[in-house]
C-alpha cells in the first residue's frame, strides 16, 4: 500500500515532523517528542505503516513501554485504529514483561526452574522483617518506602558495591541491608521485579542461542517513554537491537522525572555514541497548550544544560496569560482554592510536588463537602519520622502516663538521659496511670542535674496542653528543641510546614490530634469522587495527562525546587547538585505543560508570618529579577477568584471589595464575629486590612478582614 493511500484509508493526518518519524521504519532512530506533540499517535501510525506499507511481519515487531497500563493503552489504540487483523501476532509489552518471556524460554530450554517471583506485598514483609532483625525496631511506612526505592535504584543503575556503600537511609547501614536482602532471596529461591531484569540480562549475555532467537524474532523494536527507562533496561534493549539494528526510541529528556527510580535520560543524550549510524528526529509542535503556556515553558526548560536543543512551538491561540497569583501568606491558599471551586464549574487540576501538599486541601474539602478526585496518596506522611515524633509528643502531653510514647522521643527534646534509666523506669511503671515523670524521678541512676531537666520537661508538657495546635507545634520546635534535633539529622522541614498548615485549620489541640487520625484513614482508604471536576495530583502522577485548567501550588524553594538543590548558586554547584536541580526543573516543566487552556501558579509573600521570596522556578518562568516580586507581566493579588477569570469578573470583584470596605465600618473592637474556619470570636484590634480576633476557647488569629468579608468567610455573629 502506498503511503498516501494508507493515510487516506485510516484517516491519518500528520505534520512534516510526524511524517518523517512515521516513515522511518528501518535503522536506529531517536524521536524526541515535546509535550503534547502526539507521540502515541505517531507510534501507532508507524506500526501501521510498517505492516501495510513496508510489509514487515507483525511477529517481528515488539513495542515496549514503561508500565502495564501504558502498554495496554498502546495496544488498544493500535487495534482501535487498524482493527484486530494482527491480534495475537504483534506484541505490546513492558520491559519486565519481555524479561519474563526470556526467563521462561531459559527454563524451558534448560529444563530448569527459575526463582519464584515475589509480589509487592511479600517484598514489603521481607523488608520489614530484615529491618527489625537488624535494628530491633519496627520501620515506619516512610522508611519502608525509602528502602524499596533505594533497592530499586541500586539494581536498575547497576551500581557497584563501593557506590552502594555511599547510600544512606536514616540510621541503618544500607549496604548491610542490601546484602541481607540479596542473601534472603538467594537462600529462599525468590526474586523481585528488579531481579527479573538482572536475570534476563545475564541470560541474554551468557546464552547466545536465546539471544539470537530473540533478535531474529523481534527485528523491529519500538521503545516508548525512553527517558523513563533505566540503565539496565537500556542495556537489555541494546543487546536485543544489536543484530538487525532496527530500534525506534521515543522520549524527551526534558520530561525525565523519575531519577529516584533510576530513570536514565543520559541514554538519550548518548544515543549517537551508542548508535553511531542512528538518526535523531524532532517533534516540536505542541497541540495541547495555549501559546503563552508553550512559550514560557519552552524558554524555561532551555535553562537546563543536559538536553538536546529543541524549540517547542504551537499554532494554538495565545489564550489567557499564565497567571501568577500572589498571596500574602501561604496559609491563605486553601480557602482561596475553595472559593475558586465554588465560583466555577470548570475542571480544575491542582498539582503539587509532594503528596502531603494535598492534605490541608483534603481536610478543608472533607469538612465542607467538596468532592474531589485524588490521583495518589498513601498516608506515608503520617509515618515520616519528624511528623510521627511531633504527634507523639503532643499525644504524651495528654497522656503523661504513656511511658512507651516517652521512650520514642525523650532524647530528641534535649532530655540527656541514658536509655537504661528510661527502660528501667518503664518496667517499674508497667500499667500505672500516674505521670511517668513520677516514676522517672525515683530512679537511682539519676544525677542532680537530671531533676532540673525533668522538671522543665514536665512544665513544657503541661504548657503544651494550653496552646492551640499551631502554637504547640512551634513550641515543640523551638522551646523543646526538637527543631535543633531535626537540623542535626537533616530531616525535611517542609513536612513540618504541612503539619503547621493542618494545625492552622484545626486550632483546638485535642481535635487536631483526632483529625490527624481521621485524615490518615481518609487518604489511605482513597476517599474520592469519580465525577468531581476537581483533581488533586502530584506532578509525577499527572505525567502523560492533560487538563483544561491547572493550578500549581507549593512552588516554594525547599519544596519545588527541593531544599537539596536550592541553597547553592547554580554556577557553583557540583555535577551531582546540578543533575538534581535539572531534574527538579524538568518536574516543574512537566507540571506547567499539563495545562491546555489556563495555568495559574501561587506565589507567596510569606509562609506563616515568615517572609518568603518568590520561588526560583516562578522567577525563571516569569522572568522576574532575583529577590523581587515584579516582572514584565502584572501579577494578580489575592482578589482573583476563578482560574478563568475575565475582565468583567475582575470588575465584579473590585465592586465586591468596595462593598466590603463599606461593611467594614460595622466591624469594631468588641464585635462578635463568625469565621468560617476559626469559629466564633471577638475582635480585639483592627488595623485595616488586618484584623486580630480572640476565638472562643483562647486562640488568637489575624487575617485580612476585607478579603474575608468580600468572600463571605466572615460575618457578624447574631
Amino acid at each position: 500500500m502506498e503511503f498516501t493511500e494508507f493515510k487516506k484509508k485510516y484517516n491519518i493526518i500528520l505534520n512534516p515532523q510526524q511524517e518523517s518519524a512515521v516513515t522511518r521504519a528501518d535503522g536506529q532512530t531517536l524521536l524526541l517528542a515535546v509535550p503534547g506533540s502526539g507521540k502515541t499517535t505517531v507510534i501507532v501510525a508507524r506500526l501501521g505503516y510498517m505492516l501495510y506499507c513496508k510489509g514487515v511481519k507483525p511477529e517481528n515487531i515488539l513495542t515496549m513501554t514503561y508500565n502495564v497500563s501504558a502498554a495496554a493503552d498502546m495496544k488498544k489504540r493500535f487495534f482501535d485504529k487498524f482493527g484486530t487483523e494482527f491480534e495475537g501476532r504483534i506484541e505490546f509489552r513492558t520491559i519486565n514483561g519481555f524479561c519474563a518471556k526470556v526467563i521462561m524460554m531459559y527454563e524451558r530450554t534448560r529444563n530448569t526452574s527459575a526463582f519464584t517471583l515475589l509480589d509487592e506485598g511479600k517484598v514489603t514483609k521481607i523488608i520489614k522483617a530484615l529491618y527489625v532483625n537488624m535494628t530491633r525496631e519496627f520501620p515506619s511506612e516512610s522508611t519502608v518506602k525509602e528502602l524499596k526505592t533505594k533497592l530499586i535504584y541500586c539494581r536498575n543503575m547497576m551500581l557497584k558495591p563501593d557506590e552502594i556503600k555511599k547510600i544512606k537511609v536514616g540510621e541503618i547501614d544500607f549496604y548491610s541491608f542490601f546484602t541481607a536482602y540479596r542473601n534472603y532471596k538467594s537462600e529462599n529461591r525468590v526474586m523481585d521485579f528488579d531481579d527479573q531484569l538482572e536475570f534476563a540480562f545475564k541470560i541474554l549475555v551468557k546464552n547466545q542461542d536465546i539471544l539470537t532467537y530473540c533478535q531474529n524474532r523481534f527485528r523491529y523494536i519500538s521503545i516508548d517513554e525512553a527517558q523513563d527507562t533505566s540503565k539496565i533496561q537500556h542495556m537489555i534493549i541494546r543487546l536485543l537491537a544489536s543484530r538487525h539494528k532496527n530500534i525506534f526510541m521515543v522520549g524527551d529528556e526534558d520530561q525525565s522525572i523519575y531519577g529516584f527510580r533510576a530513570a536514565y535520560p543520559q541514554a538519550l543524550l548518548e544515543f549517537n555514541t551508542v548508535y553511531p549510524e542512528g538518526k535523531v528526529l524532532l517533534m516540536e509542535q505542541n497541540y495541547r497548550s495555549a501559546a503563552d503556556i508553550v512559550n514560557k515553558a519552552n524558554r524555561f526548560i532551555k535553562q537546563n544544560r543536559c538536553r538536546h536543543d529543541k524549540n517547542m512551538f504551537t499554532e494554538n491561540p495565545a489564550g489567557l496569560p499564565v497567571r501568577r497569583i500572589i498571596l500574602k501568606d501561604c496559609k491563605f491558599q486553601y480557602n482561596y482554592i475553595q472559593k475558586m471551586i465554588e465560583d466555577s464549574d470548570d475542571e480544575l487540576a491542582i498539582l503539587y510536588r509532594n503528596n502531603e501538599s494535598a492534605l490541608p486541601i483534603i481536610d478543608l474539602f472533607e469538612k465542607n463537602g467538596i468532592g474531589y478526585r485524588l490521583k495518589e496518596n498513601d498516608g506515608v506522611f503520617f509515618t515520616v519520622n519528624c511528623i510521627y515524633d511531633i504527634l507523639s509528643i503532643l499525644q504524651f502531653a495528654f497522656a503523661p502516663w504513656d511511658a512507651t510514647l516517652f521512650l520514642e522521643f525523650y532524647y530528641k527534646i534535649g532530655l540527656k538521659m541514658k536509655k537504661d534509666i528510661v527502660t528501667r523506669s518503664l518496667v517499674k511503671h508497667k500499667n500505672s496511670n500516674i505521670s511517668f515523670f513520677r516514676t522517672l524521678e525515683k530512679d537511682e541512676g539519676l544525677e542532680k542535674w537530671h531533676y532540673k531537666l525533668l522538671k522543665e520537661a514536665e512544665h513544657n508538657f503541661n504548657h503544651l496542653r494550653k496552646l492551640n495546635s499551631f502554637s504547640a507545634i512551634t513550641f515543640i520546635l523551638s522551646k523543646m528543641e526538637y527543631g535543633k534535633f531535626m537540623k542535626s539529622r537533616g530531616l525535611d522541614e517542609s513536612k513540618v510546614k504541612t503539619l503547621l498548615a493542618l494545625a492552622n485549620q484545626n486550632p483546638e489541640l485535642n481535635c487536631f490530634l483526632a483529625r490527624m487520625t481521621e485524615l490518615k484513614e481518609i487518604v489511605t482508604c482513597g476517599s474520592t469522587d469519580p465525577d468531581s471536576k476537581v483533581i488533586l495530583s502530584t506532578i509525577h502522577s499527572s505525567k502523560g495527562l492533560e487538563y483544561d485548567n491547572v493550578l500549581l501550588i507549593d512552588v516554594r524553594d525547599g519544596i519545588l525546587p527541593s531544599s537539596s538543590v536550592c541553597d547553592e548558586d547554580e554556577e557553583d554547584m557540583t555535577e551531582s547538585q546540578r543533575n538534581d536541580l535539572e531534574e527538579e526543573r524538568r518536574l516543574f516543566y512537566v507540571g506547567v505543560t499539563r495545562a491546555k487552556h489556563n495555568l495559574a501558579i501561587f506565589d507567596y509573600e510569606a509562609a506563616y508570618g515568615v517572609k518568603n521570596e518568590t520561588a526560583t522556578f516562578t522567577r525563571q518562568l516569569f522572568g522576574i529579577e532575583t529577590g523581587k516580586k515584579k516582572s514584565s507581566e502584572k501579577p494578580e493579588k489575592v482578589s482573583a477568584l476563578k482560574i478563568t477569570a475575565s475582565s468583567g469578573e475582575k470588575a465584579k470583584l473590585k465592586k465586591k471589595e468596595e462593598d466590603a470596605l463599606k461593611v467594614l465600618k460595622k466591624y469594631k473592637p468588641g464585635t462578635r464575629i463568625n469565621h468560617r474556619v476559626y469559629g466564633t470570636g471577638v475582635i480585639e484590634e483592627i488595623k485595616a486590612p488586618i484584623c486580630r480576633v480572640l476565638i472562643d476557647g483562647g486562640d488568637i488569629h489575624s487575617f485580612d478582614i476585607v478579603y474575608c468579608i468580600s468572600n463571605d468567610i466572615v460575618s457578624i455573629a447574631k
